[in-house]
Formats: C-alpha cells, structure tokens, sequence
C-alpha cells in the first residue's frame, strides 16, 4: 500500500469558518428576526380573527336552539292538564283520564322536533308521562337520584344543562344524548321536572362543521369542566388525549398557546352568557404556519435573497474545497460497493489528506477482519452442523440392540443377523467418511437399512414403499435429513394405529429443487398440532419432535432458513411431512 505525504498544515476548518460565517450569521439573523415576526402576526391575528369568528356564530346558534328548548319546555309546564295532573297526585281517576291527552301534546311536539329523544314529566312522587305509552321506566334506576334530576331549579328558573351522556331512564333505549331539565311546583308538595332530552348528534354535525385546517377541530366544556362535546371523547375519557381545560375555565375567554401531547396547540376559545357552555377551537401550530402562504412568502423571499448571498461567495471558495471531499466520497462509493482493494489517493494539503489516510488504515483493518471472521463463521457452522448429526442416532442404536438381544435370546438367529448387518450398513453410511453432502443412490440406501430394522422390530405393524426417479440417483443431498421424518411417522402414526399401516417415501425433482416427503397410514396430527406446525413452531417435548426440530435446524444452517420443513395431515388418515433441498449436481464440502 502507497502512502503519500502531507505538503502543509492549513486547516480545512479555518478555511469554511472564514468563507461562511459572515455569510450564516447574517443568514440566521434576517431569518429568526423575520420568522419571529410573521409567525407572532399569522399566529395570533390570522388564526384567533377567524376561530374567533367561528365560536361567535356556534355560540349564537347553540344559544338559539338552547333557547327554542326553554320555549318548548315553558309551553308544556303552561299547560292546564300538565298543572291538573300535578295536582292530582291523589286521584288516580283524575290522573287516568288525564294522561293520554297529556302524552298526545308531547308526542306531537316530539314528532315536529326530531331532534328531541326524550320529553318526559317526572313526578316527585314517581309518576311519570312520555310520548309512547308503552315506555317504562328502567327499575333499576330511581331518577330522583339522578344528578340532573337533583340540580333542576325552581319552576320558571333557568333550566340546568347537561354535559354529554348515556340517558337509561326508559328500559331498553340507551341514547347518547344532552339532557335539559327544568322544575315544576304547583303546591308545596306537588312538583317535578320535565326532561328534555336533546339528539347527541346536533351538537356534533354542528362542531364538525367547523374546519380549522386538517388537524384542527372544535370541542365544547361546560361551566364545570365537563365535556359536553368532543371529537375524540373517547380517548379523553381513557386518558389517552388530554386538554388544557382548567386552564381554559380561569380565563373564559381568549387564547392560550400550550404544548399538549407532544404537540403544540392553539386554544381560541369563547364563553356564552346563556348556557354557560365555553366553545373550544383547537388549532395545530405546526400545520397553522405551513398554510400560510402570507408567510411562505416571506420566507421564500427571505430563503432567495440569503441563498444568492450564499450562491455568491461559495462559488468562489467550494470548488479548490470540496475537490478532495467528492474524491474521497467517490472511494468511500466503491468500499461500499464491496471493493476493499481501492487505495485512495486525495490530493490536498488539509485535514481530508489525513481523513483518506485513516481511511485506507481503516479499509486494510477490514479486509483483515472480514477474513478472520469468515474462517470463524465457517468453523462455526461445521461444527454446529456436526452437533446437530450427533443428535440423531443415539436412541435407535439402543433400541435396536435391545431388539437384537431379544431375537437372540428368542432363537431367531438369522432375524438377529440380518438385522445387525442392517445396522451396520446403516451407521457405515451414516458415517459416510465424514461427507455432510453424499448421492441420493446412498440416501435412500441408508433409510432403506433403517426402515428394514424398524419393520423386523414391529414385525406386522409397518409396510413401506419408496419411490424415487432412479434418474436423482446422480444428484447430492444433505445426509441424515429423512431418518427423524420416517421416526416420527412410526412414533407417531403408526405405532397408536390399529392392523398394518403404510411408509411412503418419495423423491421428485421440480425444477431446480428435489422435493423429499414422507407419508404415513397412522392416525394423524391433530388440529392444535398442525397449526403450531405450519406456524414453524415444532413441540421439542418427545424425542421425534426433536427429531424434526434437528432437521428443520440442519436446513436452515446448510441452506438458508428460505429451505424447511412443510406439514400436511388428515386426523384418522395419515400424515405427511417432507422439505425441498436445492439441486446439486456436485458434492459440496
């Protein structure tokens, strides 16, 4: 590697703080002196002249309807039979005849104002009168209980106003509503309330009409702070969404700049004399100053006249000084790309020389790294994969000795002696000289062994078939891959079947991948089972989970976590599990 030498001590810094202070310092000043201006201007004059504006004319509608509520609500407390009725709280008779004049008049006020969900009189002694004959009451409740029922003034007084609620009085009709309630005495004990249930809704088509730009919008308190309307009440009443509310109840009118939820917020806000209620516009700073254009302007004249500052005196000092920078961003481009054997070169008298020589030291160090650590992820994995294989066999060489010993002391010599040649075969390629990757000729050979000793252990328990295109013979495969599926077929399907059941093994080629399957006759995977596999997760709790789990592990390692295991089954019918492994013409090592 060529080093090269430094000419000269200038600093690079010395030379960008000389060029472009002045420049910058001017910069920010017009900009923080201009911006600080225009954004006070914008914010408050633009924003609270027109939200403002908004609040009045809601203010103005919600106290007009409000009022045309008091209207109704005088004209039926007026009434001669709503009086007679009171009267006759001792009089069942008088009552009786009373009631279906006095339901006509209040369901026909209700049938010309839709907006009205609920017009009911309420007795102190219990009674009660709506538009439907057939409400009742809900039995669970006692109204006189209720808060609205308790703060309703005198007769003729100012009606008490509810925040935003549920109304359960009726049985089985559960509106969200705004309740206005308003108090009747004729004698010293004959009194009650009407109720007037406004429609939730009118007042939220009225607020959501309001537009204060995208993420603006209008909420609405009453005296006491409750929430009479909110766009997101739900999350304010789970405490997810928070408002400046007592706050704004100290100061009843005006604005109030807050930061809230992490954002900051504009309140305009309103109170009106007759309903108490205070009108709140809440407006998003953020998206209040990029719609200005007023302002945008300004700014882009602003950004023109500072950058054509910039333009000037840049051109005259970045090209000797940015030369070297875009040469070493150009090497550093072909580092990135995977070229290590790059030297750069960059020629300069300033801190970038010294910059590009760290840089080579740096790209050296790498190379070196990157070696070391391909040795030692490679060691890694072949000893991890050769964890894996020690793990297959152990219990099937004990169980097949055990099943040797018992044929020998059963006198079947020749069933002793096939079955040990079996074995051995099988463990001579399973050994295999140490060759991970050995030809599919040996792969099946190899579980043909093992099926052989299995089926001589289970004597007239299993049958097995395997079909292989003779055609893959030729082609390599991961070996010991089969052994733990055909296991777990036997464990698992075969042996907790009733009579004879069925191993098929079969090898096909698609495209440029061999398709491996093993399928049973047994009695199949339940439901929880097959979900757990498909979702990739193999129950290591038995030994042939186990089993799987080394295969699906073995794939991954050897070639890559796109190769796994796949499951299919039919509860009482059989199963079948089988992976696909890329075609490999030649042994790999």
């Amino acid at each position: 590697m060529k080093y090269y030498s430094r000419k000269s001590s200038n600093s690079i810094r010395s030379q960008l703080i000389w060029s472009f202070s002045a420049m910058l310092v001017l910069e920010i000043l017009v900009f923080g002196i201009a911006a600080s201006i225009l954004y006070e201007r914008t914010l408050k004059e633009n924003n609270n002249s027109y939200v403002f504006q908004m609040i009045h004319q809601m203010n103005g509608i919600i106290d007009n309807y409000i009022a045309y509520m008091e209207d109704i609500s005088s004209v039926v407390l007026q009434h001669e039979d709503v009086r007679l009725y009171a009267l006759s709280s001792e009089d069942p008779e008088t009552r009786a005849s009373l009631k279906p004049g006095i339901q006509g008049f209040l369901y026909s006020i209700k049938e010309v104002r839709t907006d009205l969900v609920n017009l009911i009189l309420l007795m102190e002694d219990g009674d009660f009168i709506s538009p439907n004959p057939e409400d009742t009451l809900n039995e669970s409740i006692d109204f006189r209980q209720e808060d609205w029922y308790k703060k309703a003034g005198p007769q003729y007084y100012k009606p008490y106003i509810t925040s935003s609620h549920v109304q359960n009085i009726i049985k089985g009709r559960y509106p969200w509503v705004i309740s206005m309630t308003r108090r009747f005495q004729v004698e010293e004990d004959k009194k009650g309330i009407l109720l007037v249930d406004l429609n939730y809704n009118i007042i939220r088509e009225l607020s959501s009409n309001i537009e204060i730009g995208e993420k603006g919008y209008i909420f609405i308190i009453n005296s006491l702070g409750e929430i009479v309307y909110h766009p997101r009440q739900d999350l304010i009443y789970n405490d997810l969404k928070h408002e400046k509310i007592d706050q704004i109840l100290g100061m009843k009118t005006g604005s109030l700049l807050s930061t809230v939820d992490g954002e900051k917020i504009l309140y305009t806000f309103g109170t009106s004399a007759d309903t108490g209620w205070t009108i709140v516009g809440v407006s998003n700073v953020k998206e209040l100053l990029s719609s200005r254009r007023e302002l945008q302007s300004y700014l882009w004249l602003l950004i023109l006249f500072t950058f054509s500052i910039v333009i000037m005196i840049s051109t005259l000092l970045s090209g000797w000084i940015v030369k070297p920078i875009e040469s070493l961003r150009k090497s550093m481009q072909e580092v990135e790309k995977g070229n290590f054997n790059i030297d750069i070169n960059v020629q300069c008298d300033h801190e970038v020389f010294d910059l590009a020589e760290d840089c080579n030291i740096a790209i050296e160090k790498i190379k070196e790294l990157m070696i070391q650590n391909e040795k030692e992820q490679e060691l890694k994995r072949k000893n991890e994969f050769k964890a894996l294989q020690a793990q297959i066999n152990p219990h099937f060489l004990y169980n097949t000795l055990d099943s040797i010993i018992w044929l020998i002391e059963g006198e079947e010599n020749e069933d002793a002696v096939r079955m040990i040649e079996e074995l051995a075969d099988f463990f001579r390629l399973s050994l295999n000289k140490g060759r991970e990757i050995i030809p599919i000729r040996q792969v099946i050979d190899h579980i043909s062994s093992y099926l052989i000793i299995q089926q001589m252990r289970y004597k007239n328990k299993m049958d097995y078939r395997i079909l292989v295109d003779p055609e893959l013979y030729s082609y390599y495969s991961l070996k010991l891959l089969l052994q733990p599926l055909v296991e777990n077929a036997i464990y698992h399907g075969i042996k907790n079947q009733d009579g004879e059941g069925i191993i098929t093994i079969q090898a096909a080629r698609k495209d440029n991948l061999i398709l491996f399957s093993v399928e049973d006759s047994g009695v199949g995977i339940d439901a929880k089972t097959m979900e757990q596999l498909k979702a990739g997760e193999i129950p290591a709790s038995s030994r042939s989970g186990m089993g799987l789990r080394n295969v699906q592990e073995r794939l991954h390692l050897f070639f890559g976590k796109e190769y796994d295991l796949f499951f299919e089954s039919e509860p009482g019918k059989g199963s079948r599990i089988g992976f696909t492994i890329p075609l490999i013409k030649e042994p790999q090592t």
